[in-house]
């Protein structure tokens, strides 16, 4: 079976229903499409979403973009539910830095990147959301932020990194 083929077995009852109507859509799991995202799952206990993260470091060429994203007290310390996904009960999280609170950084290497739609990397650059999807064989990223660096584009590649920061 070729790459761009998938097999479904159906009840021959409902092959007549189902005839020229099912669609199939690849899921983006940051498990499964990122290369390294284990490791932060095992550091943080999931993956987080970045969410008022801020990205302290950008590097762009025409076909690969880096960029480091320092994890706010709020990424590190928000309460995990078993899926891996922040818990819906929201904990008190202190406003001002805390001792004892680990520091971390998660550089992303965005590999074979083309139809980049970026604005210019700025003195503050804070997410509001950073989301992955597939487009056919593309993973299409999409950076929405409160201030400077947003857009998005397609790559081929994902590959993640954690790193503790020593303050």
């Amino acid at each position: 079976m070729e790459s761009e083929q998938a097999l479904i077995r159906i009840n021959p009852e409902y092959e007549d229903q189902l005839a020229g109507s099912i669609g199939l859509e690849l899921a983006f799991s940051p498990t499964v499409s990122i290369q390294g995202a284990d490791s932060i799952v095992e550091k943080l206990g999931y993956f987080p979403p970045f969410h008022y993260d801020r990205i302290t470091a950008a590097n762009m060429t025409k076909d690969q973009i880096t960029l480091t994203i320092e994890l706010s007290y709020a990424s590190v310390l928000v309460p995990k539910s078993p899926d891996l996904e922040p818990s819906a009960e929201v904990s008190v999280i202190p406003e001002a830095p805390v001792k004892d609170v680990p520091r971390y950084a998660v550089t992303f290497t965005f590999l074979e990147t083309k139809e980049h739609v970026l604005t210019p990397v700025e003195t503050e650059n804070i997410i509001l959301q950073l989301d992955f999807r597939y487009e056919e064989a593309d993973m299409v990223v999409d950076i929405d932020a409160l201030s400077g660096l947003s857009g998005s584009f397609l790559c081929r590649g994902i590959r993640a990194e954690i790193k503790e920061l020593n303050e």
